[in-house]
């Protein structure tokens, strides 16, 4: 059997048998107190979390221990709370990831509202265009429409409705994945389908002359 010399090297390597000082003993005993408030606030931080992202409520319960050091390893108690305060630290930094993320839209999340709404509404601009080159073939070869008429809808019926599709779009792609609203800058839209109008009649007057 182990003597008491053994015993007492073994629960030195625990860390309980450490000699230490009472202000020592102290100072460990607010630290850990202030880590397992902080372990609760992150608690209720995750519970209000799951309830506002639509998620299943947290089970602690079953949440295993994690990586944990070896008992018999010589670690002192200041390195032990030392690593427990780096843990809540990575569980903040993770917590605050997760709100960015949920904050964020899903198209171009990093991207600022402005330029990210002038991507839809450019996108939508172009899908005109290619709406209008069909218009202008199917009409030039079935005589469906006047020339009067495919300029009506290259001057206002396609920017037109490039825009509209644009404040739908943005309305879509561009809101926060939850809560929040979005911004759907409107002038910034009919700013970028009014300035493709001398594209579109250019693409009328070329396609005019080919087809």
């Amino acid at each position: 059997m182990p003597d008491w010399d053994d015993y007492l090297a073994a629960t030195r390597r625990l860390g309980v048998a450490a000699p230490i000082s009472a202000e020592a003993a102290a100072a460990h005993q607010e630290r850990i107190v202030a880590l397992s408030d902080r372990a609760l606030t992150q608690r209720d931080e995750l519970i209000e979390r799951a309830a506002r992202l639509r998620l299943p409520a947290p089970d602690f319960a079953a949440a295993g221990p994690g990586e944990l050091p070896d008992l018999l390893e010589p670690v002192p108690v200041p390195d032990r709370l030392a690593r427990a305060d780096r843990r809540l630290a990575d569980a903040t930094a993770a917590g605050a990831e997760v709100d960015r993320l949920a904050a964020s839209p899903p198209l171009l999340p990093a991207w600022r509202p402005r330029p990210r709404a002038a991507v839809v509404y450019a996108a939508c601009s172009l899908a005109g265009l290619i709406g209008q080159l069909v218009l202008i073939s199917v009409a030039s070869r079935r005589g469906v429409l006047g020339q009067i008429s495919v300029y009506g809808w290259t001057c206002c019926g396609f920017p037109l409705l490039a825009f509209l599709a644009g404040v739908l779009l943005v309305g879509l792609l561009c809101r926060p994945r939850v809560g929040g609203a979005v911004q759907r800058t409107p002038r910034l839209g009919a700013l970028i389908c009014i300035a493709s109008l001398p594209v579109y009649v250019l693409v009328a007057t070329l396609a005019g002359k080919l087809f």
